[in-house]
């Protein structure tokens, strides 16, 4: 019921018969909840700070981050490790191909550990740039890769160890002399920018577990990974480098190229070779026959060279390819040849050149064929 004169319906505290105020349970309990939440508090603060690594004890001096351990004596052994996750192309005219992969790197610093510091490094917090380290990165990547803070872990005896994700483009020599039977070689070059082999030597870390499986790479099958660590060191004015290469062997998958060219080119040298079969006194369907073939096959090699390395030397299918345009144009000229007897009245000696062309021709396909499929 609405008190009168606007009073609030608030509802007071209870009063005893004395006129006193009365603590409610409800009261009670929200003092109660509110202490529990300030001891919760202070409890989770405590327990942090218990945990907290001084910031003393995470700190590795400048003359530690700038020399390598043991200078002057023996080089330091870098295990690295690389393990491919996957290729995204290959770019034949660039001689390139894309990969994403994670490089791996550990090596032992006897100057971190927990017998040298008195205390160990275990649970700091450090990136890379706060401890030594051996400055490896891919040489051959193409472009400035972004920056990376990379955190490190420091083990008890002193072993520093970091991984970092890379993805890019990596140029890559290709012999494309058998294309399209070809196998190529992809390299990751991994160097050391700033020390040789009397400072850094590399070790394989992990050499059976190196790329990810399932990898599927357009045009292209992984035969074999491996890591190659007796390549000689990357040599520069400042003199030489440490080096690794992680290769990848990949090969081509050829049947594409086999049902999309060469299939269609030996049909339109099989149209040259019918107006071999002509009777020499219809020398103008064969001419006529002929020059469609010629035709045929400029129209076909214009989208043959979009799909083609352009390479200063000759591939396998460039000499096929130069094998049929030669066949083709001998055909034209072996039909104006005879057209030429038959209008001089020699039509016996026309027939007999058409007689042994034919088979010549069909000699010089397959001979240009069984060179074209050696592998």
């Amino acid at each position: 019921m609405l008190q009168a004169n606007g009073a609030s319906n608030r509802p007071k505290r209870a009063e005893n018969l004395s006129g006193q105020s009365v603590i409610t349970p409800t009261e009670v309990l929200e003092k109660l909840m509110r202490w529990l939440i300030v001891v919760a508090l202070c409890s989770i603060a405590t327990f942090a700070q218990s945990q907290t690594v001084p910031s003393d004890r995470c700190v590795v001096p400048n003359n530690q981050t700038r020399t390598r351990p043991n200078p002057g004596v023996e080089p330091i052994v870098v295990r690295v490790g690389v393990f491919l996750i996957d290729v995204i192309g290959v770019n034949e005219v660039e001689e390139s191909f894309g990969a994403d992969f994670v490089l791996s790197l550990s090596w032992h610093d006897p100057r971190l550990s927990a017998a040298e510091r008195g205390a160990s490094l275990e649970n700091c917090r450090l990136s890379l740039a706060e401890v030594w380290h051996p400055r490896v990165d891919a040489i051959n990547q193409r472009g400035v890769p972004l920056a990376q803070n990379v955190d490190v872990d420091i083990s008890v005896d002193g072993t520093v160890s970091f991984s970092e994700r890379l993805t890019g483009m990596f140029s890559s020599p290709l012999d494309l002399h058998r294309f399209p039977f070809d196998t190529q070689t992809l390299r990751i070059q991994v160097a050391s920018f700033e020390y040789g082999p009397e400072d850094v030597r590399f070790v394989v870390r992990e050499p059976g577990r190196v790329r990810l499986a399932g990898i599927v790479v357009p045009g292209w099958e992984i035969v074999d990974v491996d890591t190659d660590e007796d390549v000689a060191p990357v040599q520069s004015d400042a003199g030489e480098h440490t080096r690794l290469d992680y290769v990848i062997a990949v090969e081509r998958h050829w049947p594409y190229y086999i049902w999309k060219f060469v299939i269609p080119l030996i049909f339109i040298v099989l149209m040259a070779w019918s107006v071999l079969w002509l009777d020499p006194t219809e020398y103008r369907t064969g001419i006529g026959v002929a020059t469609a073939s010629v035709f045929s096959l400029i129209a076909f090699l214009l989208g043959l060279r979009q799909m083609t390395p352009r390479v200063p030397y000759l591939t396998q299918m460039d000499q096929l390819v130069l094998s049929v345009t030669l066949l083709v144009f001998l055909a034209l000229g072996e039909v104006v040849t005879v057209s030429r007897l038959v209008h001089n009245g020699r039509i016996e000696l026309a027939r007999r050149v058409d007689g042994i062309s034919r088979w010549i021709y069909l000699a010089s396909v397959i001979v240009a064929l069984l060179v074209f499929f050696k592998r």
